[in-house]
C-alpha cells in the first residue's frame, strides 16, 4: 500500500513533493520514504545526500542552488539556510556530510570552498579548498573530529573551523583517473578513512577500480581491487569519449560494512566486509546514485530518471533482515 503526504508540487516552478511509502519487505529492501523535485532548466539537480545523528538528512540539490532539509518525521524544509544574512547557500553544492554536533558542511563547488553551517541553517563559516582542474567534483567526510575533502588525487584535512591540518606530501597513496572517475571518501566512525576510486590498466581500453581503508594518517589497512569495464562512446557530431564502470558512490553502515553503488547489475548496491566484495546486491538499476546509511540502517539513495534527466529524487529504505 502507498500513501501520499505532504504538500502539493509546482513542476514549473521546481518545488519538491514528499511522501511516505508503507509495504512488504522486497529482497533485501523495504520501500519506506521519498522525496523528489524536478527543474526543467538544469538537469541532474540532486547531487548529494547525507544525515545526522537524529535522523536528520540534507540533500545538496545544486539545480536550484539550495540544501533542503528532511527531519526524521519526513518533513522538507525548502527554506533551511535562507534567513542567514548574505550568500546563505553555497551556489553549487554537490557533496555533504555532518559533524557529531549535527552542522552540515557543504562543498561549494562554483566557490571552491566548503561552508559550515549549523542544524538550523545558518551559515558559521567557510573556507577555500583546491581543486584539481577546473570544475572537478569532490568529495567530503567527517572522521576523529576532523573535515576530510578528497580532490582528484589529494586528500585534504581541516579543523572543524577550516583550518588546513598539515599532512605528509601524497600522505594518502591512491590510485585514479583524472577527469573521468570521480574518487569516493568516507569516514567509518571508527578512525578510518575508506576511498573508492579506479586506475587505468591500459588507458582507453582496460581499467580497475578499488576500495581503500586508511587510518587518519595515511597508512593503508585494506584493499579491494576488480576489473572494469570501460566503455568507448561516439558522439553524432564527432570525436568520442569513455566511460568507466568505476564505484559511483559509496558509505559505510553501522556494523562497518562497506557499501559502494556500482552499474551493469539489477541490484547495483553491494557490499564490502572482511572478505571483499560480496556478490549479488540489493535495489534496483534506477537507484545507483549518492548513498549514504543513517544509524537505523536507513538506507538513503539518489536515483536519476533516465527517462527524464531533469527529474531525479530521493528515498530512504530499509535494509531488510534477509540481507544479500
Amino acid at each position: 500500500m502507498k500513501v501520499l503526504i505532504g504538500f502539493s508540487c509546482s513542476l514549473a516552478l521546481g518545488l519538491a513533493c514528499l511522501w511516505l511509502l508503507a509495504g512488504p519487505a522486497s529482497a533485501g529492501l523495504v520501500r519506506t520514504g521519498g522525496w523528489e523535485s524536478e527543474n526543467t532548466v538544469r538537469p541532474f539537480n540532486l547531487s548529494s545526500v547525507t544525515v545526522d545523528d537524529d535522523g536528520n538528512a540534507y540533500v545538496a540539490d545544486y539545480g536550484l542552488t539550495r540544501i533542503v532539509r528532511i527531519d526524521a518525521s519526513g518533513d522538507a524544509d525548502l527554506n533551511w539556510g535562507t534567513g542567514t544574512p548574505g550568500l546563505s547557500y553555497p551556489p553549487n553544492p554537490v557533496d555533504l556530510t555532518t559533524d557529531d554536533d549535527g552542522n552540515v558542511y557543504a562543498l561549494d563547488m562554483d566557490g571552491k570552498k566548503v561552508r559550515k553551517y549549523s542544524s538550523s541553517g545558518n551559515l558559521l563559516t567557510s573556507w577555500p579548498v583546491s581543486s584539481a582542474y577546473y570544475g572537478g567534483r569532490w568529495s567530503i567526510a567527517w572522521e576523529s573530529g576532523k573535515v576530510w575533502v578528497l580532490t582528484e588525487n589529494k586528500v585534504s584535512e581541516f579543523e572543524p573551523d577550516g583550518t588546513p591540518v598539515a599532512l605528509g606530501q601524497d600522505a594518502f597513496d591512491f590510485d585514479s583517473i583524472p577527469n573521468y572517475v570521480t574518487p569516493q571518501i568516507a569516514g567509518d566512525g571508527n578512525g578510518h578513512l575508506v576511498i573508492a576510486s579506479a586506475a587505468w590498466v591500459t588507458e582507453g581500453t582496460s581499467a580497475t577500480r578499488s576500495i581503500y581503508r586508511f587510518d587518519t594518517d595515511g597508512s593503508l589497512l585494506s584493499k579491494w581491487t576488480s576489473p572494469a569495464t570501460v566503455t568507448h562512446v561516439s558522439l553524432p557530431a564527432g570525436g568520442s569519449y569513455y566511460t568507466v564502470d568505476a564505484y559511483y558512490s559509496l558509505a559505510v553502515d553501522p556494523s562497518g560494512d562497506i557499501w559502494v553503488s556500482t552499474a551493469g547489475s539489477d541490484h547495483p548496491f553491494r557490499v564490502v566486509d572482511a572478505s571483499g566484495l560480496q556478490p549479488g546486491g540489493v535495489g534496483d538499476l534506477t537507484w545507483g546514485g549518492d548513498l549514504t546509511i543513517d544509524n537505523d540502517n536507513g538506507f538513503w539513495t539518489i536515483r536519476y530518471n533516465p527517462d527524464h534527466l531533469a527529474e531525479s529524487q530521493v528515498r530512504r529504505s530499509e535494509i531488510d533482515g534477509s540481507g544479500l
